[in-house]
């Protein structure tokens, strides 16, 4: 009974390592070889269970040779996943120390004693072997579970030396005959290869993890690095901007053509400062891809132009948001209220609120508005005659995939409406 519960257990186990190997982790070397290793020890079993139905050829020589090919191969797993050069020639040399000495001792001269010796002895040598091909160079994050293996492998070694020591010794009478301490040998070995089996894909398992984790993190600091090459590209064309402008100024600084020319360079150099700032922000943040609305919005803010008589106010909620939805916000509130600082106060004086919030406090999907708004003498949205600005704040509208309401509320209030959640 307890024979046919071990064949199904190791069936199933069988099926799982073979499943890992070829339909969830392709590929996989190691894995490959313990799929091997599991596939020649079932059909070894399946053989041997057969003996004396099909001729000995199979049912000793060829179904020992495939069971003892078991443990080499669980061996250079463990060379794979260690990422060292696999051991084949002891796979090949024990498979064919095997087939020549059973196929002595099984059919030329029959002989149980020499079988039953070379069997333990080998299954013992060869787990030893196993065992140090796992444990040895195992990194810290799998060092536990990696002595787990090792360990039930040299269980699996000190079954086989009892055995081979109770079978030449033989047992007293009163505690157990020859036939009932086979299977129990039998029992606890099925048992530790078929815990094995979990062990090993454990194994796999976190060492896939780790190799996940060490990805994610050389993406962060490509995704730093980039952001920081793109800062540093950003304020050369800055500087580049800078200078073309002060050469315009200096050559004829009375002429109209030069003062407006001046102003838009300076529009697109606060334009490119916002972009700046989210790369900035990027290279800085803690969660990689993701930046501070907050403290993003915020430098924008404090690097608007100072006008005298003319205050701006801010007051952003904590927010994290994906870069490409960071950066169109700060242009957009960045026109906004440079639009607001050109035009809305003839006289000179006023102030200009600046804020973001959650459209209802704890919703989900992050549904956010973002507010521009002064008491100056208000405008017309959308403008009859639009500009670049105009033309700039509807793209990145769109581009955030929100809206934008205009009210005239003693002045004008943008407010524009999104959600940093993915669309």
């Amino acid at each position: 009974m307890l024979v046919a519960i071990d064949a199904v257990l190791l069936l199933l186990s069988t099926i799982l390592v073979v499943g890992f190997a070829l339909v969830v982790k392709p590929r996989r070397r190691e894995l490959v070889s313990w799929a091997f290793a599991y596939a020649s020890l079932m059909a070894g079993v399946g053989l041997f269970a057969l003996r004396g139905l099909i001729p000995d050829l199979l049912s000793i020589v060829l179904a020992n040779t495939l069971i003892l090919s078991f443990f080499p191969l669980i061996a250079v797993g463990g060379d794979f996943f260690h990422g060292r050069r696999p051991r084949y020639p002891l796979v090949a040399i024990g498979a064919a120390a095997a087939l020549l000495w059973f196929s002595w001792f099984g059919i030329v001269s029959p002989s149980y004693a020499p079988r039953f010796w070379f069997y333990n002895i080998f299954v013992a040598s060869a787990s030893v072997l196993g065992a140090l091909s796992i444990a040895r160079g195992a990194r810290p994050s799998f060092r536990a579970i990696s002595g787990i293996a090792a360990a039930l492998l040299a269980c699996l070694a000190a079954v086989n030396l009892a055995r081979l020591y109770f079978g030449f010794a033989g047992l007293p009478g009163d505690i157990m005959d020859s036939e009932s301490w086979e299977g129990v040998i039998q029992t606890i070995s099925g048992f530790l290869v078929i815990v094995l089996s979990f062990t090993l894909l454990i194994l796999h398992e976190r060492r896939e993890n780790d190799a996940l984790a060490a990805s994610a993190r050389e993406r962060e600091l490509l995704v730093r690095e980039m952001a920081h090459r793109t800062k540093n590209d950003l304020a050369l064309v800055d500087s580049l901007i800078s200078l073309e402008r002060d050469a315009l100024t200096d050559r004829d600084p009375a002429s109209p053509e030069a003062a407006l020319v001046s102003s838009r360079l300076d529009a697109l150099k606060g334009r490119i400062m916002c972009i700046s700032e989210a790369h900035d922000r990027l290279s800085r943040s803690d969660s990689p891809g993701s930046v501070r609305l907050d403290e993003y919005l915020r430098t924008i803010a404090e690097g608007l132009p100072t006008m005298p008589g003319i205050a701006v106010e801010y007051r952003f909620a904590p927010v994290l948001a994906p870069f490409e939805k960071a950066a169109p916000l700060g242009l957009t509130m960045n026109e906004l209220a440079t639009n607001a600082l050109k035009h809305a106060f003839p006289e000179g004086r006023g102030s200009i609120r600046l804020s973001l919030k959650e459209e209802v406090p704890g919703a989900p999907l992050g549904r956010l508005v973002l507010e521009v708004r002064d008491d100056g003498i208000g405008a017309s949205w959308p403008p009859e005659r639009p500009g670049l600005g105009s033309m700039i704040v509807e793209s990145f509208v769109a581009k955030l995939g929100g809206s934008i309401e205009y009210a005239f509320e003693g002045g004008s209030a943008f407010r524009l409406r999104f959600s940093v959640a993915p669309r």
